[in-house]
């Protein structure tokens, strides 16, 4: 990170100027630089154009809602994404999720909250170092915990940022039981709705598990979470 964008760059997307002026005023304070737009249907470019580290995108939006925003961007990688939202209901939460935000801030939100979630982020994305390489095997699935990075078949399967780290942190953890709270607090940085959490780790299944219902390398634990098992090799 170039000494210049101090913490980072955020891009807001916000079309509310009160909400922009606030928002922006508290990131500024805490260090960070922001761009922001205020049309959705600006934003995949503005995110080529700019390279945030994190986009803090409202959910409602003119011309593109939040919603398609995040599956524009996610269909380029792109950075993290936090949404921000006045809807409390987990339908959404699980919608925006789905699409491809990483994060979600319910409005109002307490400026430290924001940030927290930002620098949160940008933690989970950092670079790790190349030369550690922790290779698991689970059939035709790689995982590289070193490089943060899946391969399946050989090739790099399409996950979003929150189904990478979800993967990441099953992996890091073999055998053991990951309960909603813990990947709530080590995916998301906090409190995450269970159904959000269900519904991610479906999506996430269906793209490295493509011999499921025959092999399984997430295990459900019914009502507590999940736990990632790792073949024990034959004995020779």
């Amino acid at each position: 990170m170039s000494p210049d964008k101090s913490e980072g760059l955020v891009l807001l997307v916000e079309d509310d100027p009160s909400i922009q002026m606030i928002v922006r005023r508290d990131l500024t304070r805490a260090g960070f630089r922001v761009e922001v737009e205020s049309d959705g249907r600006r934003v995949a470019a503005a995110v080529k154009r700019l390279g945030p580290d994190v986009l803090l995108l409202d959910v409602g939006l003119p011309g593109m809602d939040g919603f398609a925003v995040c599956r524009a961007v996610r269909l380029e990688g792109g950075p993290p994404i936090i949404g921000l939202s006045c809807r409390t209901d987990a339908e959404s939460v699980v919608a925006l999720l789905d699409a491809g935000a990483d994060d979600y801030v319910r409005k109002p939100a307490d400026p430290r909250e924001i940030v927290a979630r930002i620098r949160t982020q940008m933690r989970k994305h950092s670079p790790e170092s190349p030369e550690i390489s922790t290779l698991i095997l689970f059939g035709r699935l790689e995982i590289d915990l070193g490089r943060r990075s899946v391969r399946l078949d050989g090739q790099d399967p399409v996950l979003t940022g929150t189904e990478l780290r979800l993967l990441l942190e099953f992996a890091a953890h073999p055998d053991d039981l990951r309960t909603y709270d813990d990947l709530a607090d080590v995916v998301w940085g906090g409190w995450c709705d269970h159904h959000a959490i269900q519904s991610q780790v479906y999506r996430l299944r269906q793209k490295i598990e493509p011999d499921k219902p025959l092999v399984s390398c997430i295990e459900v634990i019914v009502g507590v979470g999940y736990r990632f098992r790792i073949p024990t090799p034959p004995t020779p």
